[in-house]
């Protein structure tokens, strides 16, 4: 009896399922990167022609699906403000107001108006392209979930190319 039971216990135990490790870089056929780190967080990328798109965040595994939380990075933005009087062109005063502005980088820090309008005007920025928040993971895949809330296996038309790709992201070797 207690052999079957230690035999048991060896088989259960040699079955045993392991978390698989997913920490690497990713990407898609759709200018997407994603790198997932050991310490659960991420950064996203998005770059196509000229324009561009970076994220960062949290990662977290529940069963097989990969969920992602974006973190965004302010800076503060200062608003100089004159107030006029009517007997134009006295100024009356000056002040200053302070608004929060999605930061060009990834450090928080206090910028002016012309840093805001040149980082406005380039062709990236931050959450300009959303990473998806939940990703299915499939034979060492990540797949994109439809709006349906299934796996998406469609193949979609690259930009400028006729030729069709999946949507998924592949683990970078």
């Amino acid at each position: 009896m207690r052999e079957r039971l230690l035999f048991l216990l060896c088989l259960l135990s040699s079955l045993q399922v392991y978390p698989q490790d997913i920490s690497g870089r990713y990407y898609n056929y759709f200018g997407c990167k994603l790198e997932l780190l050991n310490d659960s967080s991420y950064s996203f990328s998005y770059h196509f022609d000229l324009s561009g798109s970076w994220s960062i965040g949290k990662w977290t595994i529940n069963r097989d699906t990969l969920l992602l939380t974006n973190t965004p990075i302010y800076d503060t933005l200062i608003v100089v403000d004159t107030i006029w009087t009517s007997q134009t062109p006295k100024i009356y005063g000056i002040r200053d107001k302070e608004e929060l502005v999605l930061s060009s980088d990834d450090k928080s820090g206090r910028i002016s108006i012309i840093e805001a309008v040149t980082n406005s005007i380039s062709g990236g920025g931050q959450n300009r392209l959303m990473p998806p928040k939940k990703l299915i993971i499939k034979k060492g895949k990540l797949y994109q979930l439809d709006k349906k809330g299934r796996l998406d296996r469609k193949k979609v038309e690259r930009i400028l190319s006729k030729k069709k790709f999946k949507t998924y992201y592949i683990k970078e070797k």
